[in-house]
This record gives C-alpha cells, sequence and structure tokens, in this order.
C-alpha cells in the first residue's frame, strides 16, 4: 500500500485522484503531542504504584506515554490490583457456593448459588479491558495510540517549520 500523496503535490502532478483526495481531506499530521512521564497519585497503594511505574515504563518505551497520561495510568492501577484480589478470593471461594437453608417445613435444604465475586470479576475485567484499549495495550488499539516525541524534538519540529516558512516567505516576495 502506498502513502497517501497530499493534496498540493497531486494537483502538481495533474493526478485524477484529485477528488479523492479532497473528499477524505488532508493526510493526518504527524503527532504533537509532547512525551514525560507523569507522577503517580499519592493515594495509591505500594502494589498499585508497582504496576503504575511497570505500565509507564512499557509505554515510555513504547514512545507513547505523555504527561497527561497520570489519570488513566492510575485507573489502570487500581483496577489491576483490585481485580487481582477478587480473582484470588473467587478461586478460593469458588464460583459456586452452597448454602444451608429451612424450608416451610423446617428441614434443612442447600441451595446452590453463583458467587457474586463472579459477576464482579467479570465487570472488572471488562473495564480493565478498556483501559488496556485506552491505553493502545491490545493489538487492535495498537497502531491508532500517536507517538509522543520528547519536549526537544516538539521544539526543533518548531523550529525547522517557522524556518520553512521564512524561506517560503522569502521565495514568494521575490
Amino acid at each position: 500500500m502506498t502513502k497517501r500523496a497530499d493534496i498540493e503535490t497531486l494537483r502538481l502532478s495533474g493526478s485524477n485522484n484529485l477528488s479523492r483526495a479532497l473528499k477524505y481531506g488532508p493526510e493526518t499530521p504527524k503527532s504533537t503531542l509532547v512525551g514525560g512521564r507523569p507522577e503517580p497519585p499519592g493515594d495509591l497503594s505500594a502494589a498499585e504504584k508497582a504496576v503504575f511505574g511497570r505500565t509507564a515504563d512499557l509505554l515510555q518505551e513504547r514512545g507513547v506515554l505523555t504527561k497527561a497520561d497520570g489519570d488513566i495510568l492510575a485507573a489502570f492501577a487500581r483496577c489491576s490490583v483490585t481485580l487481582a484480589a477478587e480473582r484470588a478470593l473467587l478461586a478460593s471461594e469458588g464460583t459456586v457456593i452452597i448454602q444451608p437453608r429451612k424450608n416451610k417445613h423446617n428441614l434443612e435444604i442447600f441451595l446452590h448459588v453463583r458467587n457474586i465475586r463472579w459477576q464482579i470479576v467479570k465487570d472488572l475485567e471488562a473495564r480493565h479491558l478498556s483501559l488496556l484499549k485506552c491505553l493502545g495495550l491490545v493489538p487492535s488499539t495498537r497502531g491508532k495510540v500517536p507517538q509522543a516525541i520528547d519536549a526537544e524534538q516538539a521544539l526543533s519540529a518548531a523550529e525547522r517549520a517557522l524556518a520553512a516558512a521564512d524561506k517560503f516567505l522569502s521565495t514568494e516576495t521575490n
């Protein structure tokens, strides 16, 4: 698959794909997100801070971590630790609980009831998956999270853009 050309290039080359390019709009620009590492909130437990740090390291290694990601990383850390604790409790209690009851004749009967933790774990797993998708840590969303650039790269890109604009304006006035 070839890279989509911008509208000006198509116009200069006299391409017949110009109408399609105008329909879909210009090519999406490169990311302007400035990278950085957020600080973990003070109310996180030690286990939650460990998850926060490991996830931040992973995202920083991939180049998608910004300082604005602190809240979602904290939510992900809380959800991960709570999910692990609930799974452990569900494993120890079992998915089905036997509850002794007395019927209307005062005879003891045993009811087999699904453990309520099963629904809690199911809900936490759905939330955990949605947070993973937001962070771009599942294969279906991995390419959709834009790369962050560090502050020095952002500054040099801005300087290059200003230099190009100055050069363009100087050639246009001549």
